[in-house]
């Protein structure tokens, strides 16, 4: 999601109200998760358990918000698009916070906003060399509604909008492939001959967004 001023954990959770908290730990360090029943917690843990380590400790915590309760407020003050509202997001600080939207929760949602926390604490060198890989294609509005997607090196029209988010629904939909055999998105990918498709996907893999066992599920459906 868009990016904002650096947040801290400690400040992220001042803006918030004291849910119950939940701790994610492993050999690699602990994510907080807040305000998350049994369910979201398994879900949520589930989807923790599969990244990598540099993903895991790029995470502060996790707060689960629900509908119009007024810890909704700073993702509220993020919308800029009425018909799109914004319902999960990840704070730039390092580690990094994510706020996700309770009727939005799924292992999806919590892959896409770890991506946005591992890009975050990377060096700005990863972005510039996936703009050089990507080229000049991104645009909010860039695309008319008739254009399909995959296309253009991007897998998806939100990730079109711009590097961020074609990062993270790259990231997403490779762990929906891997881990939930949800590839379908990359069986399109394949007969469009287009070089930028596996240099992003080596790219991700490079910066440790997910492991080599992952890469060789993936390569065969892209190259």
């Amino acid at each position: 999601m868009e990016r904002d001023r650096d947040l801290s954990g400690h400040e992220l959770l001042a803006l918030l109200y004291e849910p119950p908290r939940h701790i994610f730990s492993n050999k690699h360090g602990t994510i907080v998760v807040h305000g998350a029943s049994r369910e979201e917690r398994r879900l949520i843990f589930g989807a923790l358990k599969v990244v990598t380590p540099q993903i895991q400790k790029a995470i502060d915590s996790i707060s689960i918000l629900s509908s119009g309760d007024s810890t909704r407020g700073h993702l509220k003050c993020l919308d800029n698009d009425p018909a799109n509202p914004i319902v999960a997001h990840c704070h730039s600080s390092k580690p990094s916070c994510i706020c996700v939207e309770r009727p939005y929760l799924d292992k999806g949602f919590i892959w896409h906003e770890a991506a946005h926390a591992l890009t975050f604490n990377l060096d700005q060198s990863f972005l510039e060399s996936w703009r050089a890989i990507a080229g000049d294609v991104y645009g909010k509005n860039r695309y008319p509604p008739e254009q399909a997607f995959p296309d253009f090196g991007v897998l998806t029209r939100y990730g079109s909008r711009d590097e961020l988010e074609d990062i993270a629904e790259w990231v997403e939909l490779i762990y929906m492939a891997a881990v939930e055999s949800d590839a379908k998105v990359f069986k399109k990918v394949a007969a469009q001959k287009d070089p930028r498709y596996l240099r992003k996907l080596l790219s991700l893999y490079i910066h440790d967004f997910f492991v080599i066992k992952i890469l060789h599920q993936i390569k065969p459906l892209i190259a």
